[in-house]
């Protein structure tokens, strides 16, 4: 949580302008649905190029833990549940995205270890606050 309250408006990450901000949003954002999905693959092409990978696993670190900050109280309460929900979800959107031809070589692998690593992160606080 103290993560995306940090990166909201990008401070300090290769993520500058508003256009740019706009297409994080809107990934971060972004449901595992047909649209989401196509949101992801449209808005994640423009943080490929090797300046800007830093910025894309932010981002997708920041979806992968978008439904603990929608739905706190429910994490809180079924916390392990949630963190294998959230790996099915980092899955699902890494098996979608090995279709993509255009992601360098090794992008995907250490964004899905980062999305989990976010994952693990945000439960754990949640945890720790229930404590």
């Amino acid at each position: 949580m103290e993560q995306a309250i940090a990166f909201q408006k990008f401070k300090g990450t290769c993520i500058n302008t508003p256009f740019e901000k706009m297409r994080a949003r809107a990934l971060i954002s972004a449901d595992m649905d047909a649209r989401g999905i196509s949101l992801i693959n449209f808005n994640l092409t423009a943080f490929l190029h090797y300046d800007k990978r830093p910025g894309a696993y932010l981002i997708l670190s920041l979806w992968a833990s978008e439904p603990i900050r929608k739905q706190v109280n429910k994490f809180r309460a079924y916390p392990d549940e949630g963190k294998q929900a959230l790996y099915k979800r980092v899955y699902m959107l890494g098996e979608n995205l090995r279709h993509r031809k255009d992601l360098p070589k090794g992008f995907l692998d250490k964004a899905i270890i980062q999305m989990k690593q976010a994952v693990d992160n945000e439960i754990a606080l949640l945890k720790n606050y229930a404590a």
